[in-house]
């Protein structure tokens, strides 16, 4: 509508390939902060909590889709990252066999 621009002076037209761009990086910085902070913070306290600002990030600057895009990425991440810690535990409990 014509007066859209006036009530919502900030808000730009994005294409969606950068708004899906700025998610995938958005959860990649989360991802790679999440494991940075791994050594200080332990493996199992706040596995996810660091995707939230991601997530907040691509659905402000792109919508719906960016948004959406953002929520499946990092809950593959988080997933992913779970698994990979419950192999690693499993084979640490294996007894020792000579």
């Amino acid at each position: 509508m014509a007066g859209d621009s006036f009530i919502y002076p900030q808000t730009k037209a994005r294409s969606w390939p950068v708004a899906v761009a700025v998610s995938v990086l958005a959860t990649l910085a989360a991802t790679v902060l999440r494991l940075s902070l791994t050594p200080l913070i332990g493996n199992y306290s706040l596995p996810v909590t660091l995707f939230f600002p991601a997530v907040l990030v691509s659905a402000w600057y792109g919508g719906l889709l960016a948004g959406t895009v953002c929520i499946l990425l990092s809950t593959i991440a988080a997933v992913r990252r779970r698994s990979e810690l419950d192999r690693s535990h499993l084979q640490l409990d294996l007894p020792l066999r000579i």
